[in-house]
């Protein structure tokens, strides 16, 4: 009898083990997913930051470009992983959005994306009244 009740113990033992096993799992994936997601959240909102901050002739394709290469190297990321898509507008004003596009290395990971919008200073004079 005590043979029986042994193997009995061993095999909801287990089944405990594996299911807090299982849950280890998922919570270390959630874990590190949240983590890469923090980072690109913060490397992007700093470029971002950098962008807001620039004089409007400093914001070049490729001083954009270098820009993100720093930031790719500061953080130890993989060449190319930070993109910067810059789109001109005209309607309802002139400027540009700035796309800056986080894509991981594998394709596991979830790519993340920061819009920035500059627009163009208006240049015409303001009439006070006198009065």
């Amino acid at each position: 009898m005590s043979v029986v009740e042994c193997v009995m113990a061993l095999a909801v033992m287990g089944a405990m083990l594996t299911t807090l096993l299982s849950i280890q799992v998922v919570q270390s994936t959630r874990l590190g997913l949240d983590n890469q997601r923090m980072r690109a959240e913060q490397t992007l909102g700093n470029l971002a930051d950098r962008i807001l901050a620039a004089k409007s002739e400093q914001l070049t394709v490729d001083s954009l470009t270098a820009w993100a290469q720093e930031a790719e190297q500061e953080e130890n990321l993989p060449a190319n992983t930070i993109q910067v898509v810059v789109h001109t507008e005209t309607n309802p004003i002139k400027g540009q959005r700035i796309e800056l596009i986080w894509q991981p290395p594998t394709k596991q990971l979830p790519s993340h994306r920061l819009v920035v919008w500059r627009f163009a200073a208006e240049s015409s004079p303001v009439e006070e009244d006198p009065a």
